[in-house]
């Protein structure tokens, strides 16, 4: 048994010891089914979805999702098996992920910090949060994208992701820069058109009944950055802030993080020397890790742009961390940066987010966080080799002569009929 096998093992055996020995948390489940059941009853209108203590402030594939939860579990009674079909959610994530770490080559020891996170498990053994699904369509999405290139396929599956959570925006321009460099602009434009219609599909109803209430909550900047909870799960509002100016100022702050990383990261990493492409890939047994190279591209790539923009969010809650914990360790083991800023990064995001109750000073320990990472990524992103701990793979980055001047498209293997 190699150690996919191994970690799939000790994780079902961890389940099953939280759902028999932890009881299950109502708060959000209850919210989530009071907000659907208007809903079934029969209302369309958006900004009228509501339970007794919060507003619905995701599209609509987060209300057909929990509709189906809804009567799959009986009228949501059956809690049981609702967390029986979060544990299999939870399983199906984490082997995509763990399948991305293992395409990029990475030790095993990489993918330690995500076996030992409470917090993850509370959302989806205990809370049953939207983020739960939200992240497996869009791992889902980031697996094909990355192995197969079944680019509308994959865009598919993003979509999904977003009409579940409308925060997996911010992954959108490391998609569209990714989309933009391995296809052509007819292409690109199909992807964009795949995106579009699934948010059509699953918003029609309410755009058809009040398309203003609909759109007003789907392009509600709070919702992104503050979503509306209850007030205990207020933590660091009044600290951060909640203003349109200050919201305005995080923005610029994450479209500015966006630009930096197109400048000094990702045209540098996406333009390699066809010439030299071709030579490595007639050479015996190079065909393979140049595959793997550009996989591990197109991966990093979408993390660095939604590390990028969740990160700078500013509200602090426990399943914002479902966002990006999985990505942590690719990140940083993808950069040049020295070991002690890989262990801070790591260990100061333990107590900034896996304590509770939170206090204010978890909230600037998280903003020092956000600015190493960033930084890392910026100054220490690398096109070598990524830690010094393998000879080959994807995570072994060539470093190519870079011309800022002479930007070739990276030149990918066809996409596949079930693409088309």
């Amino acid at each position: 048994m190699d150690f996919i096998g191994y970690a799939f093992f000790f994780k079902i055996l961890l389940i099953i010891g939280i759902i028999s020995i932890f009881s299950f948390r109502e708060t959000d489940w209850n919210a989530y089914m009071g907000a659907v059941g208007g809903f079934l009853d029969g209302e369309l209108d958006y900004g009228k979805l509501k339970s007794s203590n919060v507003s619905l402030n995701c599209p609509g594939g987060y209300v057909w999702v929990y509709g189906a939860l809804y009567y799959i579990t009986k009228a949501s009674t059956s809690v049981s098996l609702a967390r029986m079909i979060f544990s299999s959610v939870y399983l199906m994530t984490f082997g995509m992920v763990l399948s991305l770490y293992h395409q990029a080559d990475f030790p095993w020891w990489v993918t330690i910090p995500l076996f030992v996170s409470p917090r993850i498990l509370s959302t989806y053994f205990l809370n049953l949060l939207n983020d739960c699904w939200a992240m497996f369509f869009l791992y889902g999405a980031i697996t094909l994208l990355s192995g197969r290139r079944y680019w509308k396929f994959g865009c598919l599956l993003y979509s999904m992701s977003v009409s579940v959570q409308v925060r997996l925006l911010l992954l959108g321009p490391g998609l569209l820069y990714v989309l933009l460099r391995s296809l052509s602009l007819f292409k690109v434009l199909n992807c964009l058109a795949v995106c579009v219609v699934w948010q059509l599909v699953v918003g029609y109803p309410f755009i058809l009944d009040n398309w203003r209430s609909y759109l007003g909550k789907l392009f509600e900047l709070r919702s992104v950055f503050i979503p509306e909870r209850p007030e205990k799960y207020e933590l660091f509002e009044k600290f951060i802030g909640a203003s349109p100016y200050q919201m305005n100022v995080f923005l610029a702050i994450i479209v500015l993080s966006w630009v930096l990383l197109w400048r000094l990261r990702w045209s540098k990493r996406w333009c390699i020397s066809l010439n030299n492409e071709k030579k490595e890939v007639e050479k015996d047994g190079e065909s393979h890790e140049e595959d793997s190279y550009n996989s591990h591209m197109i991966v990093l790539t979408l993390f660095e742009s939604n590390l990028a923009g969740v990160l700078w969010a500013s509200m602090f809650q426990c399943d914002l961390y479902t966002s990006f914990f999985h990505m942590l360790p690719y990140t940083l083991y993808s950069t040049k940066s020295p070991n002690w800023l890989r262990y801070a990064v790591l260990g100061l995001i333990v107590p900034a987010f896996e304590y509770f109750p939170s206090s204010h000073n978890h909230s600037i320990l998280l903003r020092t966080v956000n600015i190493l990472l960033i930084l890392g990524i910026l100054l220490f992103g690398s096109d070598h080799h990524v830690g010094g701990t393998q000879a080959k793979g994807a995570a072994n980055v060539r470093k190519d002569k870079y011309d800022p001047n002479k930007l070739p498209r990276l030149k990918l293997s066809e996409p596949s009929d079930h693409s088309r």
